[in-house]
């Protein structure tokens, strides 16, 4: 009999991939108007970056594979604002508003303000929890979820490379949802399972010397400054002042059957979409990308080979 499986949703990155593509589209009409091109921006559709949101999560869940019989958990996990690691690192992510910034044509306050609507929707009528306290990063509920679930499989849907540290457990795979990850979406570090290990905790550790990701490019010269910086960075080992405010969430959600399925609450193209959220037509295996890489090592291997072969001769 299958085990129920934990999916986590890194929120974040597809609601601000969802936001600039909504800038993107925004700015190719202005250009459209100040070429002299009225009717054609006219006729050009802008898609909401609600919309496209929830098509990217409902995508992605297609892909991972919810299964319906073992009634899989889905947390969908969010940023708050305020996040405590600001407390120990003021670098911290401390160039993120001058990136928004550069989206010239977003209303960020609004259009977070659509989003916050749209995650109450999703909690209130789908199979998701959805997960946001002030103080609390996608990070920390993805981090201590694997550990609290950790009897269950559980599948961190992300882009973010600092989850490649939570493959040092054996219940966790990655699944990268970029567009460019077709071929490979699950993150495999080494097809031997203790070399991921090894290769995840030196990802740990590269991470703490330097995080251009979060801006964290100071060097680390000092006890203190290791000491903030592991703080920060170590997703392995959170702080008790941070597992201890998301344990009672998790303490719940262990205890509730999550059944609640409206699909009418959203828009028809969304409605859609949804009547196919447990399809098992576009399921990537993670045994598939495993045998991929597999593929490739050996290939690699054989021309590596051959190579020296050649040499010799």
């Amino acid at each position: 009999m299958l085990k129920q499986k934990l999916i986590l949703i890194d929120a974040g990155y597809l609601i601000h991939r969802s936001i600039y593509l909504y800038n993107r589209t925004l700015q190719i009409k202005q250009e459209l108007i100040d070429n002299g091109q009225q009717d054609k921006a006219k006729e050009m559709f802008v898609v909401p970056s609600t919309y496209t949101f929830m098509s990217s999560l409902i995508s992605c869940l297609k892909k991972v594979g919810v299964n319906e019989e073992c009634n899989d958990l889905i947390l969908l996990c969010c940023d708050g604002r305020n996040s405590w690691r600001k407390i120990y690192s003021k670098e911290y992510k401390s160039n993120r508003k001058e990136l928004r910034e550069q989206a010239t044509f977003i209303d960020w306050t609004k259009e977070f303000g659509k989003h916050n609507d749209q995650l109450e929707l999703i909690n209130d009528n789908l199979p998701i929890f959805v997960l946001k306290e002030n103080g609390l990063e996608a990070d920390d509920w993805i981090g201590y979820a694997v550990e609290y679930f950790k009897d269950n499989l559980c599948v961190i849907v992300s882009v973010d490379k600092d989850f490649e540290q939570l493959l040092s457990k054996d219940n966790v795979r990655i699944f990268n949802n970029h567009p460019k990850a077709k071929l490979k979406p699950y993150k495999i570090l080494d097809l031997d399972r203790e070399k991921e290990k090894q290769k995840a905790y030196k990802s740990l550790m590269s991470k703490i010397r330097k995080e251009t990701a979060d801006n964290l490019v100071s060097e680390v010269l000092t006890t203190k400054d290791y000491d903030d910086r592991r703080l920060v960075i170590d997703l392995i080992t959170l702080p008790s002042f941070v597992t201890d405010k998301i344990k009672p969430y998790f303490d719940k959600i262990s205890n509730t059957e999550k059944i609640c399925f409206h699909p009418s609450a959203f828009s028809k193209g969304i409605q859609k979409k949804l009547q196919n959220l447990y399809s098992r037509d576009s399921i990537i295996l993670y045994d598939d990308c495993y045998k991929k890489l597999a593929r490739k090592l050996t290939k690699k291997k054989k021309l590596k080979k051959e190579e020296k072969c050649g040499m010799i001769l």
